[in-house]
């Protein structure tokens, strides 16, 4: 299934083809999820579109498939729970520089990141501020 507004070329080779080792990798898989549950409760309330998006996502670039969603979810949940601000920030940043992501992954990442937001139709100043936030943890 597509979404809507998007096309191939929006997204860089190590969001939509990661290598073997990368998408292997479970601290990638968990990294991507949490960018994207970051992206969910930037208001502080995840709707089930976002988590239908979410999900959607992350099987349509085969990052993480039907079969092993629901575990990694819950691992990756637990550590995004866990974070305050300031680990948030910090794991962000640290997995970034792991992950060696470019500009245009980057980029793609926060495209991703307001469309999941915006998928549960309510726009907020709250939800503005944390995507501010996020912008600038990835690097951009």
């Amino acid at each position: 299934m597509c979404v809507k507004g998007l096309s191939h070329r929006n997204f860089a080779s190590l969001i939509t083809m990661p290598t073997e080792e990368v998408k292997g990798d479970l601290a990638y898989k968990e990294f991507i999820l949490y960018l994207y549950l970051c992206g969910a409760f930037s208001d502080f309330n995840m709707q089930d579109e976002e988590m239908d998006l979410i999900a959607e996502k992350l099987q349509k670039r085969n990052i993480v498939d039907e079969e092993h969603f629901e575990k990694v979810y819950r691992q990756t949940l637990h550590l995004f729970k866990s974070h305050n601000e300031v680990k948030m920030k910090e794991y962000i940043e640290r997995s970034v520089e792991k992950f060696n992501l470019s500009n245009a992954d980057k980029t793609a990442i926060f495209r991703d990141l307001k469309q999941i937001s915006a998928s549960d139709g309510r726009k907020s100043a709250t939800e503005q501020v944390q995507l501010f936030k996020l912008k600038h943890y990835l690097g951009l």
